[in-house]
């Protein structure tokens, strides 16, 4: 009588970053579940009201959690290249800029420059001062789109006083 393999030695350990994200993917579909369950609103005459929505998307976040998760476990996803910490850490330096040049008024344009320069950085370019030069263009046309255009509010620093 032969013996049966041992199933768990032979199966191959889940793809940890996967599995991650997929438990990520149903935590922020528990979190608007959440949301959207604080909803107050006034009984409507047709049944369909503003937590439809929030609720499709957390629904369609569930499903996509579900299929990451058993991904991770079946091996559905190709194995990744090596991680390029020196990347993430010019993306995240590049978004910290953003986000302190929005709080500290120095404006949407220059936080912007720095984000386009950074992650262009990151992605291997090497030539910083030429990418800021084309990150102010960049975010000088979405700056007056946005604001004479279409008449939205963006963060304004001394370079946006001067439009």
């Amino acid at each position: 009588m032969s013996e049966l393999p041992d199933t768990a030695a032979t199966r191959p350990s889940p793809d940890m970053g996967v599995l991650l994200i997929g438990i990520g993917l149903i935590a922020v579909a528990a979190v608007i579940l959440w949301d959207a369950s604080q909803m107050t609103m006034a009984p409507l005459y047709a049944k369909i009201g503003p937590k439809v929505a929030p609720n499709a998307i957390a629904g369609g976040l569930v499903l996509f959690g579900i299929l990451t998760l058993l991904g991770a476990f079946r091996g559905w996803f190709p194995a990744r290249d090596a991680d390029d910490w020196a990347g993430a850490a010019w993306v995240a330096g590049g978004l910290s800029f953003t986000i302190a040049a929005v709080g500290l008024d120095i404006g949407f344009i220059p936080g912007m420059a720095v984000l386009f320069a950074f992650t262009a950085r990151a992605m291997g370019r090497r030539a910083l001062l030429v990418d800021l030069v084309i990150g102010v263009v960049i975010a000088l046309a979405v700056y007056l789109l946005f604001t004479k255009l279409l008449s939205l509010s963006l963060p304004r620093g001394p370079l946006e006083r001067l439009l």
